[in-house]
């Protein structure tokens, strides 16, 4: 698929889900395969509520390098460092570290597994939704991470201290 045809299916299907006119307006040209991305880190809101795109365009739209790049994961076993911002999708199973000052923002939804380590002054905010598991180990008292549980059917287990894990049943409703 070239690089028109992805923006039109992704465009269209953004119509379709009720995109936002700031997203639109930016949406002014064939985005390249990156702005396209940045686009959506950028409005994860929306992206995240509405399934947007599904994972099936996701992995037709982009090869798997390309997300690999850009840490996301759909229906993928890979590994990240210290990721500003990640997202786990499908079936993916993952193991994240952050360390040193990092900060980053990882969102796993689906059915995801994801496996989270965290020390050494890394702040890490966390958004569980879906069915999926995460596990996460805050390995000392300087590190920080915050879990916000977006479903009921999500699965969190912790170990360690600086671990805050909050509920927000209502932000998946329209």
């Amino acid at each position: 698929m070239n690089i028109k045809e992805v923006n039109s299916r992704l465009y269209e299907q953004g119509i379709m889900r009720n995109m936002c006119q700031d997203a639109i307006d930016k949406w002014n040209h064939t985005l390249s395969e990156q702005e396209l991305i940045d686009l959506w880190y950028d409005n994860y809101d929306f992206a995240v509520i509405n399934h947007f795109p599904d994972n099936e365009t996701i992995k037709k739209c982009f090869q798997q390098e390309v997300l690999r790049k850009n840490n996301i994961l759909v229906d993928d076993e890979w590994s990240l460092l210290s990721p500003e911002k990640a997202m786990i999708l499908g079936k993916s199973v993952t193991k994240i570290r952050f360390n040193t000052y990092n900060v980053g923002q990882v969102w796993v939804r689906d059915m995801s597994k994801a496996e989270i380590y965290v020390r050494d002054n890394a702040d890490v905010t966390v958004c569980v939704l879906d069915d999926a598991i995460v596990n996460i180990v805050c390995y000392n008292k300087t590190a920080r991470v915050l879990v916000i549980k977006y479903s009921k059917n999500a699965r969190i287990t912790s170990f360690g201290s600086n671990i805050t894990i909050k509920e927000n049943y209502n932000y998946l409703k329209e």
